[in-house]
This record gives C-alpha cells, structure tokens and sequence, in this order.
C-alpha cells in the first residue's frame, strides 16, 4: 500500500526578522497573555496616555468590520475571543484574523483586508520589533496607508528609547484627553510642556524599559521621535505627535494618494 503522505507544515508569514528576531511575538504564549493586561497595560503604561484614540467619527448604525494583523497565532486567537465576547452586544461583525509581519507589505488580497478600513491602530508594536528604526517606522506606517479610506485615521504608541527631538516638533494641543478649555476638548502642549513631561519620567518607567530590553523583548534603544514623524509625513497629509514619559503617540490623518 502506498504510503501516506505527511501533512504539510503551515507557511511561513514573510517577514524581515533575522535568526533569533522572534522572541518579541514568540514570548506571548497562552500563559503569558493572562498576565500580559496586569503586567503591561496596568503596570507600565502612563495613565495619561490610556486616553488615546483615533478621533474618528463613524456611522453607528453600519456594522463594524473588526481585522487583526499579528504574527502570534495564538495572540490572535485569544484576542479574536475577546473582541468578539466584548462586541457582541453592539453589534461587531465577526473578527477576521491575518497573520502576517506589520512592517511588511500586508497580503491585500487576504479575505480580510480586501476592503479599505476607517481606522488603522498599533499600539505598543513598533519598540518591540527587532529591525533598525528607518525599516520598520517605514513599513508599518505603509501598510497602515494602504489599508485606509481617504478619510481614515492611522493612530498608535511606542516606547522610544532616545525622546530628544532635533527635526520634529509636537503637536500644539492633546485633543484626546476629557478636560474642556473654551467649549473644546483640548489641552496646551507644544515642545515646553512636552519636555516637562518627559523629565518627570519616573524610576520604575526607567527600570522596566531597562529590563525589557535586555531579555530582548523591547528592541527600541536606537528608536527615536524623528524617524517615526518622518516615517509618518512620507504617507499622511496631517500628522500629530505628543512624547509623555518615554511614550510616543502618534496619529496620521488624510492618507496620501499612491
């Protein structure tokens, strides 16, 4: 009898990470994700920065079409459950899965990214990825172009490792946060306020940082705030940016024509 034959290992998603670059999407195994909202979301994220948001507007009657994009199979299966769990109530279309590199050009003719999106978010993504900050800055802002309507919103975060501007320069308001100055939800900011915001970063933010690094989960020491902004003008008309403590958020509007 003939023999059968062995079942095919699934493909690989493309990706530029080199011999040993996986740790950062490896490590979150089932047991790593139940702790990982503790862990990070409570532990090391500046309560001042969990306000962020697209600011993006939307019809509230139309179904939202929900796409996640990460190179964790198990990251995504577990993420695809909560959403779906948390959305179910208002409506959310099945969460569709992509597995695939962020800072490579995303498979477009995937089922799930064959339609443009209203919003494109990575949040504490890009310190985590081991590639020189130019390449993957580049790549992820892209991708996020690409996968946009003409008035959709590219918005996000990441740990920098150098915070001193030389070509960029912040946004002058935080529109995101809930305090009201002449009927506007808006704050000053601008360089003064963001450099004292930045000096008050604390003892364990520092420690934390230094920690994640050196186990190789963070790969962020050389990222700093001009490569992203540059990055991020390459593909959007209107960009902000703000830098609180070691965050650095970030938000492209208007998607430039290809």
């Amino acid at each position: 009898m003939p023999s059968e034959k062995p079942a095919k290992a699934p493909a690989k998603a493309p990706t530029l990470l080199g011999p040993g670059g996986d740790l950062y999407y490896k490590l979150y195994s089932v047991s790593m994700l139940n702790v990982y909202d503790a862990m990070i979301l409570g532990l090391s994220i500046d309560p001042a920065a969990r306000g962020f948001h697209a600011s993006q507007t939307r019809d509230s009657k139309a179904p939202q079409r929900v796409a996640l994009l990460d190179l964790n199979p198990t990251a995504l299966r577990k993420t695809k459950r909560r959403v779906e769990v948390q959305g179910a109530s208002r409506g959310l279309a099945p969460v569709l899965t992509v597995r695939a590199d962020a800072i490579v050009p995303v498979p477009v003719n995937a089922p799930a990214l064959t339609a443009k999106f209203d919003s494109v978010s990575a949040f504490l993504l890009l310190h985590c990825i081991p590639a020189p900050t130019p390449v993957k800055a580049a790549g992820l802002v892209a991708n996020a172009r690409r996968l946009l309507n003409p008035d959709g919103v590219f918005v996000g975060c990441t740990v920098l490792g150098r915070i001193t501007r030389t070509t960029s320069t912040p946004a002058d308001i935080i529109d995101w946060l809930p305090r009201r100055k002449h009927g506007k939800t808006v704050v000053d900011f601008g360089p003064a306020r963001e450099a004292q915001m930045a000096f008050r970063e604390g003892l364990l933010g520092r420690f934390l940082i230094s920690a994640y690094g050196l186990v190789g989960i963070f790969a962020n020491a050389e990222d700093g705030p001009d490569e992203i902004v540059d990055a991020l003008e390459r593909e959007f008309e209107v960009v902000d940016t703000w830098i609180i403590g070691r965050m650095m958020l970030f938000r492209g509007r208007k998607p430039k024509a290809d």
